[in-house]
């Protein structure tokens, strides 16, 4: 039997972040639901070899695409078809975040995705800041205090909120392609 991950310790992060456990909920979730929808035990084993960004908006969508369709499973009872294929719909999004997502063609990149989710959608913002931080960022910039000012000022030349430039800069220090 496939534990969830309440009761298994291992799909949570030592640094308890909300993002990345959510990331590793809807792995779990995802490959769950893709076993039991083809009868494959494949994608449940590998959960933890998913390469998953973190982007906490786009997380919070698919948590609500989830309630949704668990809500709709409740209703329509008989359905049981319509309801798995909307699973199976929602673990491909979850594993692929770009299939069925429209992003502005210049939103190319995982990083650039995050930015313009988190910036309220505002492509302009999100394409400068990602220049900005590329231009900035020197190698091993992650833990060296100094380094990280450089990003975090960086990030702050284009946000006048502080409580947005701290959401903005922990993004950014999770997209490993920084």
């Amino acid at each position: 039997m496939l534990k969830g991950p309440r009761e298994n310790p291992s799909l949570k992060l030592r640094d308890g972040s909300a993002d990345r456990r959510h990331a590793r909920t809807f792995q779990w979730l995802s490959a769950y639901f893709v076993d039991c929808a083809t009868g494959k035990n494949s994608s449940a084993s590998n959960v933890g070899r998913f390469a998953m960004p973190i982007n906490p908006k786009y997380y919070e969508r698919m948590s609500e695409l989830l309630d949704a369709l668990i809500a709709q499973r409740k209703q329509q009872a008989g359905d049981y078809e319509k309801y798995l294929a909307g699973i199976v719909e929602l673990a491909k999004k979850v594993k692929n975040p770009a299939w069925g997502t429209s992003y502005p063609a210049s939103i190319d990149t995982a990083p650039k995705q995050a930015l313009y989710d988190n910036l309220d959608k505002n492509e302009a913002l999100a394409s400068t800041i990602d220049a900005e931080i590329r231009k900035t960022k020197k190698d091993d910039w992650r833990g060296n205090k100094v380094k990280e000012k450089e990003v975090r000022n960086a990030i702050r030349r284009h946000l006048a909120d502080e409580g947005q430039v701290d959401l903005i800069f922990d993004l950014v220090k999770n997209q490993l392609e920084y």
